[in-house]
């Protein structure tokens, strides 16, 4: 397993929706794979394409333009995903396949 260095990390309100920031999250968040927790509230995300994060036990991405689970990878450690106020209107995309540990799914105020 990777040594956990970082254990809580909180990235939002970073603007990450545009590319080039969303790039350098990545790289950020590769040399950090063993993060547990992490906040990507507020960042006008609407997707997570190239998001390997197989440690991770909670996500937050409240406040961003996600429109469906498929937007969102497979997370083999997810415990807990608040994904609020965004624009899901079903639950496609979210079955015990991807997210197999998931408890606790915060869905306030979508659509």
């Amino acid at each position: 397993p990777v040594p956990v260095k970082i254990r809580t990390l909180n990235l939002s309100y970073q603007n990450l929706g545009e590319e080039y920031q969303y790039e350098q999250m990545l790289s950020f968040l590769k040399i950090n794979a063993g993060v547990a927790c992490l906040a990507l509230t507020d960042n006008f995300l609407t997707d997570l394409h190239g998001f390997h994060m197989p440690f991770l036990q909670e996500l937050f991405v409240a406040r961003n333009n996600f429109q469906t689970f498929n937007d969102i990878p497979g997370l083999p450690e997810l415990r807990r995903l608040g994904i609020e106020e965004n624009f899901i209107t079903n639950l496609e995309g979210l079955n015990p396949k991807k997210y197999p540990k998931l408890v606790r799914l915060t869905l306030k105020l979508n659509p």
